[in-house]
């Protein structure tokens, strides 16, 4: 499309400002490890099995967790923020947007 993500998020943002509602429930992707006694550490989930529990945070950096009972992990799913959203919009809001997509042709 020759278009840069944050010229599209810039896009998304004035047309959520102009129609006054959300388009995009902005949910942490991935998965979030609390070590017993320690800080949360949060990040995309790059392995996980009964033994490890792999992160990637938003440096790039990779952190690897040895999974014991006392190792919180909490996965988060971004689809359960859209599927609630959706509930929401009226049809005309969704006819608003598509309306205003067009006109970027």
């Amino acid at each position: 499309m020759g278009v840069t993500q944050a010229a599209v998020s810039k896009q998304i943002r004035g047309l959520e400002e102009f129609l006054g509602i959300k388009l995009f429930a902005r949910a942490n992707r991935g998965i979030a490890v609390t070590p017993q006694g320690g800080a949360t550490v949060s990040g995309v989930l790059v392995y996980m099995d009964d033994f490890v529990v792999t992160l990637q945070d938003e440096s790039g950096a990779s952190r690897t967790f040895r999974r014991t009972p006392a190792l919180k992990v909490q996965k988060t799913d971004p689809l359960d923020a859209h599927h609630a959203l959706l509930e929401t919009i009226t049809d005309k809001q969704i006819h608003d947007v598509v309306a205003y997509l067009e006109t970027l042709k």
